[in-house]
């Protein structure tokens, strides 16, 4: 007389172990799947997604604080190479101007993006507690946008 699985498997604690191991190499992990199974499973995985993770979040801040620096240099002048701070000989009208179309941009880039993304702005830190949801990319970039345009202002 053959015996229910459930029963067998609770006898036997490795068969279920063996059934599964062999379902996994019936069926093999693909994709996303297969990654998260080797970064649970492999302590040198989870270092080396953190070294990952660094390193992009590193090299996105570089591009952001070069594209504002080139910003400084195209509207200011080569004077702004060290930064707006030790700018001494600066065209008074440029120095008038500059944060007037700055703050203009500002406000059209935040005008188009409550067209595209209707949420109110929120402060990156905050957005997980206040929305209950994870951090996507629409609003990476938004931040990332205001961050450079409030360079100008």
């Amino acid at each position: 007389m053959r015996q229910d699985s459930t029963r067998e498997s609770a006898w036997h604690p490795s068969t279920a172990s063996l059934r599964r191991r062999l379902r996994s190499i019936a069926r093999p992990a693909r994709g996303l799947a297969a990654f998260r199974m080797w970064v649970r499973g492999s302590e040198i995985a989870i270092v080396a997604l953190a070294i990952l993770a660094g390193g992009t979040s590193g090299l996105i801040a570089s591009l952001m604080g070069g594209a504002t620096h080139w910003l400084h240099l195209m509207l200011f002048g080569p004077g702004a190479e060290y930064g707006l701070s030790a700018l001494r000989n600066a065209a008074p009208f440029v120095v008038f101007l500059m944060p007037i179309i700055g703050g203009l941009l500002l406000g059209l880039l935040n005008l188009g993006l409550a067209r595209w993304w209707p949420r109110p702005p929120i402060d990156p830190i905050e957005f997980p507690f206040a929305w209950r949801t994870r951090l996507d990319e629409t609003v990476m970039v938004g931040v990332a946008g205001r961050e450079i345009g409030s360079a100008l202002v």
